[in-house]
């Protein structure tokens, strides 16, 4: 299996799996994940995936940083957050997510929704 030099989601994908490299997603989407050099039932990782998958993770790419992708349906909740009158602030804290973050998806949400204009 060739798998990328720092991790990425087709390469978590081909470690652990479709649906496991998905939950990462929806749960770290927008942030950066420090994979432990060790997985413990109490790391982050483990928690997501269980201890097995983050093992297999970490046996690859242990005391790296892996920007994890962002999903849909986060994608969806930001919206969705917005429109009901959340601030910036307040979708930050409740996503846990990085307002940079939060503001791309609201920009690109702008673009979708301006069309084309000539």
């Amino acid at each position: 299996m060739e798998l990328s030099e720092n991790p990425t989601y087709p390469s978590i994908c081909k470690i652990v799996g479709k649906k496991h490299a998905m939950k990462l997603s929806l749960y770290f989407g927008g942030k950066n994940l420090e994979i432990p050099l060790h997985a413990k039932p109490n790391c982050q990782l483990a928690i997501a995936i269980g201890v097995d998958n983050a093992k297999k993770i970490v046996d690859v790419y242990g005391g790296m940083r892996w920007c994890v992708p962002i999903t849909y349906g986060r994608v969806n909740r930001v919206l969705n957050l917005r429109k009901s009158g959340k601030t910036l602030s307040q979708i930050v804290e409740e996503e846990k997510i990085a307002l940079r973050t939060v503001t791309t998806i609201l920009a690109e949400k702008a673009d979708e929704d301006q069309g084309y204009l000539f």
